[in-house]
């Protein structure tokens, strides 16, 4: 670990637990974390990582919902059974 996780995030708590809870509700505390946190490193690397993570999971998990849904559309017009 870098000496930077060893200080102490904006809001006086540990640089370790702010990192560890911008997982916590994925890209949304992701996102918080980033905007809040304007000096440690650590913590916003963190952060971005969540947000970058978790937001491109939910767009793929939102593209993988419709699939089944435009096959469904697309059956009757196509001709596929």
């Amino acid at each position: 670990m870098g000496q930077q996780d060893q200080g102490k995030y904006s809001n006086g708590m540990q640089a370790n637990l702010a990192a560890l809870l911008s997982y916590l509700l994925g890209f949304i505390t992701g996102i918080i974390f980033y905007v809040i946190e304007k000096d440690n490193k650590f913590v916003r690397f963190h952060a971005m990582q969540s947000t970058i993570t978790f937001g491109a999971l939910f767009v793929l998990n939102t593209i993988f919902t419709f699939i089944p849904v435009i096959r469904w559309v697309l059956m009757p017009i196509v001709g596929i059974t």
